[in-house]
C-alpha cells in the first residue's frame, strides 16, 4: 500500500510538472507572437512614408507608398505583406490597418479610446474590394484600423544613425519605436536579451 501511495504521489507530481511546462510554453509563445507583432508595427510606423490610396471604378482599393527612401518603402511593404499596413499619416496621428486575422496587437488594442476606430471585413491584403460597410472612408484599405497619437518624431540624422517615433496607444500608454544602424540599436538592447538570437538576426538581415 505504501508503494502504491508513493507511485500515486509521483504520478501527481509528474502531471503537475507537465501542466506547468505547458503553461510556461504558452506564455513564451504569447511573448514571441507579441514581439513579432510589435516588430511589424515598428516597420509600419517608424518611417516618413506616406500612403496613397486609389479606388478603381469597380471598387478595388490599391495602396501606393511614397517615400524618398527605397529602404523605408521596402520595410513598410514588408509589414503590409505580413498583415500590418500603414494606412494613413497626419502630423498628429498615424493609422495602421490589420489585414491578418491572426494579429491581435493585444498590448496596444482597446475599443474605449478616442484614438481608435474599427471596421471588420475581409482580411486579404491590398489590392482589396472596397465596400461602404467595411471602410471608414473611400481611401482606406479594408481591415481593422487602429489609430495612434504621434507624440514626437525624432528624425534620422548622420549623428544619431537612427529614427525614433513616440506614439500613444489606445490605452494611453507611450510606446517608443526605433530603427537604425545595428551599431546604435545593439548597445540599446536590454541587458537580459537573448544574445544568441540577436546575433542570428543580425547575421540574417
Amino acid at each position: 500500500k505504501e508503494k502504491e501511495k508513493e507511485k500515486e504521489l509521483n504520478k501527481n507530481d509528474n502531471n503537475s510538472s507537465n501542466v506547468e511546462d505547458i503553461e510556461s510554453q504558452k506564455i513564451e509563445l504569447v511573448k514571441q507572437i507579441t514581439n513579432v507583432e510589435l516588430f511589424l508595427l515598428n516597420l509600419a510606423i517608424c518611417n516618413s512614408v506616406l500612403p496613397e490610396h486609389s479606388v478603381s471604378a469597380d471598387g478595388v482599393v490599391t495602396t501606393k507608398y511614397l517615400s524618398p527612401s527605397p529602404d523605408e518603402e521596402a520595410l513598410v511593404t514588408a509589414a503590409a505583406t505580413n498583415g500590418i499596413s500603414l494606412s494613413q499619416r497626419t502630423s498628429t496621428t498615424v493609422s495602421i490597418t490589420i489585414q491578418n486575422p491572426n494579429i491581435s496587437l493585444r498590448s496596444t488594442s482597446s475599443s474605449s479610446s478616442k484614438y481608435q476606430s474599427e471596421s471588420t471585413s475581409s482580411s486579404s491584403i491590398s489590392p482589396t474590394r472596397a465596400t461602404s460597410s467595411s471602410l471608414s472612408s473611400p481611401s482606406s484599405p479594408v481591415g481593422r484600423v487602429i489609430t495612434y497619437e504621434v507624440v514626437r518624431v525624432l528624425e534620422f540624422t548622420s549623428e544619431r544613425k537612427r529614427m525614433s517615433v513616440i506614439i500613444r496607444d489606445v490605452n494611453g500608454n507611450l510606446i517608443l519605436l526605433t530603427k537604425g544602424a545595428d551599431s546604435e540599436i545593439e548597445k540599446r538592447l536590454a541587458v537580459n536579451c537573448d544574445k544568441d538570437l540577436k546575433d542570428v538576426n543580425i547575421n540574417i538581415f
